[in-house]
């Protein structure tokens, strides 16, 4: 799967990074702590506040002073933005196997594909 590009890019992200996920635990996947401490790590995904895991994982990521959570309940996506410079994105399609993915360091695609990561960011909300 993609998950691996994702680890990958978070790897190379020197200033900033978006990350759209559809649901917090996916974030144990991508080992977050190997993220520079001077990165802002921005972080939307579906967080069930009736579950107790899905909130001590809220509240554990809530340490990282570089990390800022929201819960984007869309489920539909996802996407990391590195730096404004690259992007990888996977549109979930109604077969939870049937992903659309783009990957792309191109400027003119970077710049209209990052919507998808600004998109799910304005839409999401704080807890």
């Amino acid at each position: 799967m993609f998950v691996k590009n994702f680890k990958e890019i978070l790897e190379r992200t020197q200033h900033r990074v978006v990350v759209i996920f559809p649901v917090i635990k996916d974030i144990e996947a991508i080992e977050i702590y190997n993220v520079r401490s001077g990165v802002n790590f921005s972080l939307a995904c579906f967080i069930d506040k009736e579950s107790e895991e899905d909130m001590d994982l809220f509240e554990e990521l809530e340490g990282f002073e570089n990390l800022e959570v929201r819960n984007y309940s869309e489920e539909d996506r996802w996407v990391i933005l590195r730096d404004g410079e690259e992007v990888l994105s996977a549109v979930i399609g109604t077969d939870e196997k049937n992903h659309l993915v783009f990957h792309t360091r191109d400027p003119a695609q970077v710049k209209i594909l990052s919507y998808l990561a600004t998109d799910a960011w304005l839409r999401s909300r704080k807890i």
